[in-house]
Order: C-alpha cells, then structure tokens, then sequence
C-alpha cells in the first residue's frame, strides 16, 4: 500500500511539471511570400552625379554654400507588373554636415576629411518626372510601411518611408512593370573654415536606392 502511495505522488508530481511546462509556451512564426518576378533598379551614366573641380573661392568660409542642382534618370524594370516601394540607405550617413533648414533624414553625406564634415546633399523626385509603362504617374509615400498613404511631396529621406507609384489622382499602389523618373540632387558645401582646403578635398557621397516589394 505504501509502494502504491509513493507512485501515485510520483505520477501526480509529474503530471504536474508537465501542465506547468505546457502553460509556458510561446509560439515565433516565420512568414513571407514569394512573389514570380522581381524588378532591378539602374541610374543613368553609371550612377554618378559628379560635380567636377569647385574652386575654394567659390565657396563661404563662414556659411554653408549651396552648389546647382543637377538631375540623373533611373528605371526600375520588373519581370511582370509588380507593385513596389522604394526607400533610400545613405552610406555616409555620419558625414553628413548639418544644414538648419533641411530635416536631419533629408541630409544626405558627403564624406569626411578626417573628422571634418564636408557637407551634405538632398535628393528628391523631380516633379512630374515619375512615369509607369509610358504614362504619368502619382508619386506616393507611405511612413507605417505601407499600411496608409499619402501624395508624396517628392523629397527623399534615408529612413524606413516608402515612395510608390499609383495611378494619376490616386493613394493607392498599383502594379507596373516598367518604371521611370529622374532624381534632382542638390550639394551643399560646409564653410571651408570646417576643414582643410590645402589640399584637393574629395566629395564622397553614396547613396543606395532599395525596391520593396508591397
């Protein structure tokens, strides 16, 4: 009787353990979908928007100097028509010097001498430039990774906001296969007095275009 008492609050006490171990669970899902097509992005002239040689006396040693704003063509080709976003990554983005009236996503990175900060650049869509499959089209932004959308203003950030493209008069995203439009880039110096200018100074930005598929 007494063997038979010991295992019946052996099994108990394992019973136990076990509904006490099942009650603390939690469950990770990994999703996704994968989509029949995809879409390469490409700049014109390589990608490179070069500004050539500046002269130092072209440029404030107390002010910030902004230099002309200069224009580069890109397309998005897709296998089929596939509904996209595009966001931007600034690969120095640490660079990038301060300029009080434009917003601190909206500076782009011009490379550092040193620790010194060169200046900046912004990007942004040139108005009326966006065209899907031949036509005009709507640019639109979205800032919760495509949950509601706006008419985008054309400025570029480095940051999570994604810019689609829809039909003229519309917010909502639709699908093209082959995209086009040109991107207006707008450098800003830093004063010379920030950095050395004894030597030839390098402007070094870069800047990733990246295709979300929505």
């Amino acid at each position: 009787m007494q063997t038979l008492f010991k295992t019946l609050i052996a099994c108990s006490l394992i019973s136990a353990t076990g509904l006490a171990l099942a009650a603390s669970t939690a469950e990770l899902k990994v999703i996704g979908t994968i989509i029949p097509g995809s879409c390469t992005p490409t700049f014109a002239g390589g990608g490179t928007v070069d500004y050539g040689k500046i002269s130092v006396g072209d440029l404030s040693p107390t002010t910030p100097t902004t230099l002309a704003k200069k224009t580069i063509g890109y397309t998005i080709a897709c296998d089929a028509a596939i509904k996209i976003g595009t966001v931007w990554v600034d690969g120095r983005n640490t660079s990038a010097f301060d300029i009080p009236s434009i917003a601190a996503v909206q500076e782009f990175g011009l490379g550092l001498q040193g620790a010194n900060k060169i200046g900046a650049y912004q990007l942004s869509q040139a108005p009326g430039s966006a065209t899907a499959d031949g036509a005009a089209v709507a640019l639109i932004s979205s800032t919760d990774k495509g949950v509601t959308w706006k008419a985008a203003t054309g400025e570029i950030e480095h940051s999570d906001a994604l810019q689609s493209y829809a039909a003229t008069g519309t917010t909502v995203p639709k699908a093209y296969q082959n995209y086009t439009g040109s991107i207006s880039v707008q450098a800003t110096i830093a004063p010379t007095s920030s950095f050395t200018t004894s030597a030839d100074v390098k402007l070094d930005g870069l800047a990733t275009l990246e295709v979300r598929y929505l």
